[in-house]
């Protein structure tokens, strides 16, 4: 029973941090209307559509 019961605390805690329903990770400076538009210069992903991991 006490497995069941840290596997629920830890999908929870996993559910609010993907769906963030208060709000305290501010993307809005990066995806969306607020996000700068993209240069020439521009190494981000989501200029680039590639993702370089070092």
């Amino acid at each position: 029973m006490k497995k069941f019961i840290i596997a629920g605390i830890f999908l929870f805690f996993g559910l609010m941090f993907v769906l963030d329903p208060f709000k305290w990770w501010p993307i809005e400076g990066l995806v969306g209307k607020g996000r700068p538009p993209c240069t020439a210069e521009d190494t981000r992903p989501t200029c680039t559509g590639k993702i370089k991991f070092f």
